[in-house]
């Protein structure tokens, strides 16, 4: 591990499900997770899935140089609604709309479920270990409905040009390669976005020219591992 990291696995072992990289495919029904590996990958409270639910804020479980990554709690919704909410952040996410506290505040239990729908996976919540502030999301998750890993970011543009980008993709990739053995790797942008691809560049990706996810043409770059 590269110095001034340092991660624990956001699930531990007692889950059940088979993890990703291990079949190359895309399992049909979401892989699960154990009570008893709910309760020690966070701090105890009620189901953060539905609304009204009251959980401790969990610590981070990976961290990089400037960074804190965590799980997403209900108490963070509003952080996810600042961020859907800004033109500039939105452009070219799917049709570049932004969206509005209703459509957030319905997508956002999504986000809470899916590190328990498939083991080890998941959208994280990041923040700057200097001064705490949020500032956005990173993830390694399936690439829509195909069996791809993908690596993917949304950050306030506050964050923008600082670095930022590169060190939470660099340190999603060295997780998804060295914890969870995943052979290949892949990132999509929009065409125009020059940004994010200057950015997956960066940790080491590949052009690999067009691929189709989310139902639309995108720009597809890749990794393998030990590349």
């Amino acid at each position: 591990m590269a110095p001034g990291k340092s991660r624990v696995r956001p699930h531990l072992s007692g889950e059940s499900g088979v993890r990703p990289g291990k079949s190359g495919v895309r399992p049909d029904v979401p892989h699960t997770v154990s009570t008893e590996a709910r309760r020690r990958s966070r701090k105890v409270g009620s189901d953060p899935t539905f609304s009204g639910s009251v959980v401790s804020k969990p610590t981070p479980w990976l961290q990089t140089l400037r960074l804190d990554l965590r799980e997403f709690v209900p108490a963070d919704v509003e952080d996810i609604v600042r961020l859907d909410a800004d033109p500039r952040v939105m452009k070219y996410i799917a049709d570049g709309r932004v969206h509005s506290r209703e459509e957030t505040l319905a997508l956002f239990p999504r986000i809470l479920r899916y590190p328990r729908l498939y083991v080890d996976l998941g959208i994280w919540r990041a923040s700057r270990r200097d001064t705490g502030a949020f500032i956005g999301w990173f993830s390694l998750k399936y690439a829509g409905k195909s069996s791809d890993i993908e690596i993917g970011y949304r950050l306030l543009p506050d964050a923008w040009g600082l670095g930022f980008a590169t060190e939470g993709a660099a340190a999603m990739r060295d997780y998804g390669f060295d914890d969870l053995g995943l052979g290949r790797i892949i990132g999509v942008t929009h065409p125009g976005n020059r940004a994010s691809q200057h950015v997956l560049r960066k940790v080491g990706m590949v052009d690999e020219g067009w691929g189709r996810y989310y139902d639309t043409r995108l720009r597809l770059f890749a990794i393998e591992s030990g590349a």
